[in-house]
């Protein structure tokens, strides 16, 4: 995106800083962040977590938004109350701020066009839907699915 945007001559603006993406890798304790280190560790090692990735990734090759939009259905990512408020805190919380971000550069005369993660786009807390909620007009534009 950085490049496009330089060989476009099109400002770059970060939707939250480095140090907000970090501190929502750690947990609220050492307990918590020692919780969720092992959890992840777990699924990266399991052959259960590498399907799930390879599910996710193919769903976004795909384009395929009903089974990403039905992502915590199946990702077996919020199987204790830690995993839940870190899942919260990873998507739905930061969809808030960063759909306030895109509504400010809006509301500046901006024209607008954003990059996120597959699962920021997803869902009732997604980037698309909140906007609708906010009264934009969004229309979901897909690329033609290809193999990964």
């Amino acid at each position: 995106m950085q490049t496009f945007a330089k060989a476009a001559h099109k400002p770059l603006v970060a939707l939250e800083t480095a140090e907000a993406q970090v501190s929502l890798l750690t947990g609220k304790t050492q307990a918590e962040e020692d919780e969720l280190i092992d959890s992840a560790l777990q699924d990266l090692n399991s052959s259960t977590g590498q399907a799930e990735l390879t599910k996710l990734a193919a769903m976004w090759g795909n384009s395929d938004l009903a089974k990403l939009n039905s992502y915590r259905d199946w990702c077996q990512c919020e199987r204790t109350p830690t995993e839940t408020r870190q899942i919260k805190a990873m998507l739905d919380d930061r969809n808030l701020l960063m759909a306030e971000k895109i509504e400010h550069l809006h509301e500046s005369g901006q024209s607008v066009f954003v990059a996120v993660g597959a699962l920021h786009m997803s869902g009732p807390m997604g980037l698309p839907a909140l906007l609708q909620k906010a009264g934009y007009s969004v229309q979901t534009v897909l690329p033609a699915a290809a193999p990964l």
